[in-house]
């Protein structure tokens, strides 16, 4: 009989991993982003738009896809990483850029929804 062994996975382990950004962690799990490049192009699309939106007004920090945030209380551990992300301007201690994951939920989360996403993967994201 074989047995299957699972390997939990901490923030600080995905932070360290050299493919780290193409991944998520929830539940201690690697969950894989995939992300086809007409996706990607949308997300970085509207990344490019509100960042220069919000350096012209200094309004915050916008933030593209590779960025993760560790701030859930009900799921410690666990890392979403939106395909756009915002934090105004005095929400971050002493308006620093965090080192690592940002530890403060953003203001505003985007999510570009591919076609063969899984629906309860998205019902996972929303809730969070």
């Amino acid at each position: 009989m074989r047995t299957s062994v699972v390997t939990r996975y901490t923030p600080e382990d995905l932070l360290a991993m050299p493919d780290g950004k193409s991944y998520e962690l929830v539940k201690g799990e690697l969950v894989e982003r995939n992300m086809g490049a007409e996706s990607s192009w949308i997300g970085g699309a509207l990344h490019a738009l509100l960042f220069l939106y919000c350096q012209a007004h200094r309004l915050g920090i916008v933030w593209p896809a590779d960025n993760g945030y560790d701030c859930f209380p009900h799921a410690p551990g666990r890392v979403r990483k939106p395909d756009v992300s915002f934090i105004r301007s005095g929400r971050l201690p002493g308006d620093r850029l965090p080192k690592g994951w940002a530890k403060i939920p953003p203001d505003l989360v985007v999510e570009v929804v591919s076609p063969n996403e899984p629906a309860e993967q998205l019902e996972d994201q929303f809730d969070d």
